[in-house]
């Protein structure tokens, strides 16, 4: 079996600090023919950092999880793939970049959805940068 490998920067980066502080498994989140599954059953591909991402390995912080991605029921070109608390986390395809990237809302019960994240890899480093710094930090 080969070993896999992270080809973007930042997620490498990233998941090496999950791995510092504990919270990275090397069970993958979805294995690739899951996601590939997906990407037929929504007709969009995601993006090479998503995929690298869930399929490398699984990340536990208690309240945050990728979840099965499934669309949006009040728009459809949002598709669901994590949850925080509360809040949920899509992929705008229909903002697909010249590097294959989406941009990442967050979708509060309630209100607009909030385009926060230009890509999946600047959202994940956010989950990072929210996981590693202290509850109380006196």
């Amino acid at each position: 079996m080969s070993e896999k490998t992270i080809n973007h920067p930042i997620i490498g980066g990233v998941i090496e600090g999950f791995r510092r502080v504990g919270l990275f498994y090397n069970t993958p989140t979805f294995p690739a023919d899951q996601i590939a599954a997906w990407e037929k059953e929504f007709g969009v591909q995601f993006p090479s950092s998503y995929r690298e991402t869930i399929d490398y390995g699984s990340y536990d912080k208690n309240t945050f999880h990728f979840i099965e991605p499934f669309r949006d029921k009040k728009n459809p070109a949002f598709i669901i793939f994590a949850s925080w608390n509360n809040d949920q986390f899509a992929f705008d395809t229909n903002e697909r970049n010249s590097a294959g990237e989406y941009p990442v809302y967050i979708l509060l019960d309630g209100l607009e959805p909030e385009k926060r994240y230009r890509d999946f890899p600047e959202w994940f480093q956010m989950v990072f940068n929210m996981t590693d710094r202290p509850i109380n930090p006196e």
